[in-house]
């Protein structure tokens, strides 16, 4: 059996849709995942005691360094999935197969984007 991942580790995950307006369009950011062929939002797991807007203006300094910090915009929809989907095992024990992914949108001005390890280009 699994054993449960480190209890600092939150049971949901989040994906912040990043993007800017350029000539009255959105324009979106996505990430490659270096460990795998395709690409996403800003998306990560809560860490301790964080809500979800806090993860998601955290996943969004470490995988880009913006700093949103009180832009986001809540998404009025959650959607729930597998951790099997997600992780390919159970992390927090039997009882926990379901997860919500939270989601977010936020206008950034700035277009300049560093990538953590976590992924190798951006469009």
């Amino acid at each position: 059996m699994d054993t449960p991942l480190n209890s600092n580790r939150a049971p949901f995950q989040v994906l912040v849709f990043l993007y800017r307006i350029e000539n009255s369009k959105p324009l979106y950011l996505i990430l490659k995942r270096s460990d795998a062929d395709y690409w996403q939002p800003v998306a990560g797991g809560g860490e301790g005691d964080e809500n979800p807007q806090q993860t998601g203006v955290r996943e969004t300094f470490e995988e880009t360094d913006q700093r949103i910090n009180d832009k986001l915009i809540v998404i009025p929809l959650t959607q729930f999935v597998s951790v099997f989907e997600t992780f390919n095992k159970l992390l927090w024990g039997p009882q926990v197969t379901i997860i919500p992914h939270y989601l977010f949108g936020c206008e950034v001005l700035d277009s300049e984007v560093k990538l953590s390890e976590e992924h190798t280009e951006y469009a």
